[in-house]
């Protein structure tokens, strides 16, 4: 028998038993009496590498041999896992007691200092002790090129928990904005095909495989960025977007296509029907039948904004007509002549009359009517807003969820009151109470800096003044009124005549909220 992966043994027998190349060397290695250690690159992150893969290796043991691990994998069984996912995945459970993974890892040596750092413990400010950060929490493991775990995902096991899923926080090893699941230990199989399959959910990228779909990847919970996108064309040309069938579903596949098409990548769509998620198909549908949709329902870029813009044609309304010209020229002005004659007979038919594709312009941002005194007195307006909601939470935790659910993660006026916003909200998740040195402490400088000039100047900071609901949510009527103004702004900003499809979809974007912004000013009058 040849063996056709490369001439690597080692390589061969991971893939038909389907473990990692490491558990692979391991294997043959002992079968031929050496015994094969770890070879992970060297870096300076060495330690770091070494206590994620130690709190990894915890959780898949509390996993595998635990009352509260066995009942976590008997839901994951239920879910259509297999247990040989499941140790192919590295999947394990962080327990409810705590503070197990703290108190293992500080036993073994390891700086407590260093624990928090990289995102498994937190120092409780009433008894100075470690408590773990990830408690009752299914865990997904998120590794870097190296194959070395950097971060976690984890999944809430009690169904009454508000927040389903919660990643592991920036760290020096894990930034999220930069991470995509799955994509090193499926590299081989992206790097043959040539294309990756782009999920939204980590359950997705487990039922594809399990299916014989071994080269899908999961974007970290949000919003796919330019730099994932980068990452994904260096490892393959054609990326197959996979998202949800729902309307959020549909919305990111939107955001995601002009990213990876400026990333240069082939990009094709496969949208699920009746709002399904890719889990829910393949658990319906098996093999056969999502193999058979995915062959007779994937669709290029090109095609699937068309298909929508048909959805909205009416052909015997003449404003109708006009604006779907309008629309596809739009969409097409980046294509190739040979894409163009494709589809001009298939339009020609569609509107009863000849159609050729011709160039449209592209709408400029509208110079600013204000003068710059006028609109940093308005800004003033907006940043006060904000300013009184951080020191909100700077002395309870009593309007934290309503203003993390109105305000958490894209709507601020200045960029650094953002930053200070999400580590407020991640600081509370694990505390009642807000000891502001400890705070100030975890700042990096520029925020600390910016915090503590706010902080001299802020009339309800400096009398001590607390805020009531109603003025919250005051508050962040104010703020989210300028960030219609900003979308806008940003929207026009993002126009490119050299990128016509994506200008296809902001100017579709720009006449929505433009919409939105007169309802809410009628609404408010």
């Amino acid at each position: 028998m040849t063996c056709k992966t490369g001439g690597n043994p080692i390589n061969f027998y991971r893939q038909i038993k389907n473990i990692s190349y490491i558990e692979a060397a391991k294997e043959l290695g002992a079968r031929l009496g050496i015994k094969v250690e770890d070879q992970k690159r060297s870096s300076r992150y060495d330690l770091e590498y070494e206590i994620m893969n130690k709190a990894n290796d915890f959780f898949k043991f509390t996993l595998h041999n635990t009352t509260e691990g066995l009942k976590a994998k008997e839901y994951l069984i239920k879910r259509g896992l297999t247990e040989e996912s499941i140790n192919h995945f590295e999947i394990g459970l962080a327990n409810n007691d705590y503070q197990s993974l703290s108190k293992m890892l500080v036993d073994q040596a390891y700086e407590p200092n260093l624990l928090m750092t990289l995102g498994l413990s937190s120092r409780s400010e009433k008894n100075n002790e470690l408590y773990d950060i990830f408690n009752n929490r299914i865990t997904f493991p998120i590794k870097d090129n190296t194959l070395n775990v950097i971060g976690f995902s984890g999944r809430s096991v009690d169904p009454k928990d508000n927040i389903k899923y919660m990643n592991s926080q920036e760290t020096p090893l894990f930034r999220k904005s930069d991470v995509i699941y799955n994509l090193y230990d499926a590299q081989d199989e992206i790097k043959k095909l040539d294309e990756v399959l782009l999920f939204e959910g980590f359950f997705d990228v487990i039922s594809a495989h399990q299916i014989g779909y071994k080269h899908g990847v999961a974007t970290m919970g949000t919003a796919l960025t330019e730099s994932q996108a980068k990452l994904l064309r260096r490892h393959a040309k054609r990326v197959v977007v996979i998202y949800d069938g729902d309307n959020a579903g549909i919305n990111a596949t939107h955001e995601a296509i002009p990213k990876l098409k400026r990333a240069r990548l082939d990009v094709d769509i496969l949208r699920l029907p009746n709002g399904m998620d890719p889990d829910d198909y393949i658990k319906k549908n098996k093999f056969e039948g999502f193999k058979k949709f995915f062959e007779t329902n994937k669709k290029d870029s090109y095609r699937y904004y068309y298909e929508n813009l048909l959805l909205r044609l009416d052909p015997n309304n003449a404003n109708s007509v006009q604006a779907f010209v309008r629309d596809v020229n739009l969409l097409f002005q980046d294509a190739s002549a040979v894409v163009m004659q494709m589809f001009e007979p298939e339009i020609s038919k569609k509107l009863g009359f000849d159609f050729k594709f011709s160039k449209v312009d592209i709408p400029s941002k509208p110079l600013p009517e204000a003068k710059k005194t006028e609109r940093k007195q308005v800004l003033n307006k907006y940043i006060n807003a904000e300013n009184d909601l951080i020191f909100e939470l700077l002395k309870r935790k009593k309007h934290l969820d309503l203003i993390k659910d109105s305000l958490i993660p894209n709507t601020y006026v200045l960029l650094e009151n953002y930053q200070v916003l999400e580590r407020l909200v991640s600081f509370y998740e694990t505390r009642e109470f807000l000891i502001l040195s400890d705070f100030m402490d975890r700042l990096p400088n520029n925020l600390r800096e910016h915090l503590e000039k706010n902080m001299k100047t802020n009339f309800n900071w400096q009398n001590g003044i607390t805020l009531e609901s109603d003025t919250i949510k005051n508050h962040l009527g104010v703020v989210h009124s300028y960030s219609n103004e900003r979308e806008l702004d940003a929207l026009y900003e993002q126009m490119d005549p050299d990128n016509p499809q994506e200008s296809l979809e902001i100017l579709n974007q720009i006449n929505k909220l433009k919409q939105k912004m007169k309802t809410n000013k009628r609404r408010d009058k």
